[in-house]
């Protein structure tokens, strides 16, 4: 198969992946969203019985171990996004691109929905989910278009 159908299949699938994971950080920031500003408000207005204060401490402490895990996994997500970004520009497209799904799967996955938590209860965790999840979505479309820039910057240096 020639160079050019290679690069051109790689591409796709590169922008394939890209699309995949747009979609998949659209959904779930417009959840996150939805449950921040609605959800939480309707949950307030028709709890009939207040938390006792020992409730409101233990939730307190299994918040803010949950908000640094996802620090600490987002961190990592971002580390592996910005790495694969200069691998692939620098050393190997394959092996930066490799990098780059780590780092988005982890951003991804660690900025999901509050499946298990009342979300009333757990409203700056869902703060931080959410500030990651429009933050991942920023640099997947920052990244996306840095790689474009690089494909048609090297056209035209072959070109010319």
């Amino acid at each position: 198969m020639p160079a050019k159908q290679m690069k051109e299949k790689r591409m796709l699938i590169v922008r394939f992946l890209f699309v995949l994971a747009m979609i998949m950080l659209a959904t779930q920031t417009v959840n996150l969203g939805h449950l921040r500003f609605f959800e939480n408000k309707a949950a307030a207005l028709h709890s009939p019985e207040r938390p006792s204060p020992d409730d409101v401490q233990e939730a307190k402490a299994e918040e803010d171990r949950e908000i640094a895990k996802v620090h600490y996994y987002c961190g990592w997500g971002l580390i592996f996004t910005v790495f694969g970004y200069f691998i692939y520009v620098k050393v190997n497209r394959l092996l930066g691109l490799s990098f780059l799904i780590a780092g988005f799967c982890e951003l991804i996955g660690y900025t999901g929905l509050l499946m298990r938590y009342p979300q009333s209860s757990f409203a700056g965790l869902l703060n931080v989910k959410l500030a990651y999840s429009l933050l991942s979505i920023a640099l997947l479309l920052f990244i996306a278009y840095l790689i474009d820039a690089l494909q048609e910057m090297n056209a035209a240096d072959k070109q010319g």
